[in-house]
């Protein structure tokens, strides 16, 4: 009864938020860009930086997030759980009824999970290889097992909570695909599949081209042909269908909604328009988040017409099919989050 309530407030706030009130439905909150991991294809982290938003900043921001008629807050870095004082926060979103989701790389989640349980409905855990040599693509050794144990301890202890495993999807790993579903099949938890990035979306977000490691338009269509053919033997996998034709022969365009479905925030409080890389929207210390999705010109932003499919992440992608209620990706979100 409770995701099915779940699910029919998403779907009233997506109408809504599509129709009526133009409201942003996902709130993306990098919370840090450290991270204890140096991953080979990551193109967030930067270890020296501390330009931090404070807990009190934040639950402003949630409060603010929840008036606005935001539903989910999606936090992650970086990885989260390095602060101090995440609990803190993942407690002020949940308190501010935010679906609170994490993405973590999950070394520190067996040591955390008892705090964080009661706040958090959704963890995702990000894996890249079936094997400890998930520990040398990290650079953090023993990083394979503690993401494991700690899936296995949420599972026992907390199977309230959704648990998704994520798998970035490059050179390094194209050959594991089964193997990371067979994974997530032994462990009984969802997997979703992303094409690396590249680092062409933002100069603040993305430091270092690493195109060199990405799939190339062959590779990234046999990727797409391989997940296919998984979820049709019954693998529970996240991307839709819709997701996975997009890479189908290689790379599509695709028609990018994510300003008008969500609202970025980066650790230091900047918000980001991704076309324009040279300077931020504002800066959540300076302005409300309340205030901001009242001006006119971040409404006009919001709303123009986007000519970029730079980005493979599937939450962008198919949170822009689901903008455009293309029923198959909005059934797949539906079913694997809330039945």
């Amino acid at each position: 009864m409770f995701k099915t309530k779940k699910a029919s407030r998403f779907l009233y706030r997506l109408i809504d938020s599509r129709f009526f009130s133009g409201k942003p439905i996902l709130l993306s909150h990098l919370v840090t860009l450290r991270c204890n991991c140096k991953c080979e294809t990551c193109l967030w982290s930067k270890p020296e930086s501390n330009d931090e938003l404070s807990s009190e900043q934040i639950e402003e921001i949630y409060q603010n997030a929840r008036d606005i008629g935001f539903l989910i807050n999606s936090i992650w870095g970086g990885e989260p759980l390095i602060r101090e004082d995440i609990t803190q926060i993942v407690k002020s979103s949940k308190e501010n009824n935010l679906i609170t989701v994490v993405i973590t790389n999950g070394y520190f989640l067996s040591e955390k999970i008892n705090e964080l349980s009661k706040f958090v409905d959704c963890f995702i855990v990000s894996i890249d290889y079936p094997s400890e040599k998930h520990d040398e693509m990290r650079h953090c050794k023993g990083i394979f097992n503690k993401a494991i144990q700690g899936i296995e301890i949420i599972k026992g202890k907390f199977p309230y909570i959704k648990i998704i495993i994520n798998s970035v999807v490059s050179k390094l790993n194209k050959d594991k695909i089964k193997e990371l579903a067979d994974l997530s099949k032994e462990l009984n938890v969802p997997i979703y599949f992303c094409p690396m990035e590249t680092g062409e979306m933002t100069s603040k977000g993305f430091n270092n081209q690493k195109g060199y490691l990405a799939l190339n338009q062959d590779e990234i269509s046999n990727f797409a042909y391989e997940v296919i053919s998984l979820k049709k033997q019954g693998y529970k996998i996240n991307n839709s269908y819709n997701y996975l034709d997009t890479f189908v022969g290689g790379k599509r365009n695709f028609k990018c909604n994510i300003r008008k479905f969500a609202a970025m925030i980066y650790p230091n409080g900047d918000i980001i328009d991704c076309i324009k890389k040279d300077e931020p929207v504002e800066n959540l210390r300076n302005v409300s988040l309340k205030n901001l999705f009242n001006m006119e010109r971040i409404k006009n932003l919001r709303f123009s017409e986007v000519n970029c499919s730079v980005c493979n992440n599937p939450d962008i992608i198919d949170a822009s099919y689901i903008w455009d209620l293309k029923l198959e990706s909005l059934w797949s979100y539906i079913k694997l989050n809330y039945i």
